[in-house]
């Protein structure tokens, strides 16, 4: 794989993953509530 395309994957990757850990910090809590709310409405629970 060319130097420049494994820079690119590593820094998308790494962008993706700042993003998500940025979200999960800033709205944490709620984001697990929509989750609990989606799961209950996909199992019917």
């Amino acid at each position: 794989m060319p130097l420049a395309a494994r820079i690119v994957i590593i820094a998308s990757v790494t962008l993706l993953c700042a993003g998500a850990a940025y979200l999960m910090l800033a709205r944490g809590p709620a984001l697990l509530i929509d989750l609990s709310a989606a799961a209950s409405r996909v199992l019917c629970l």
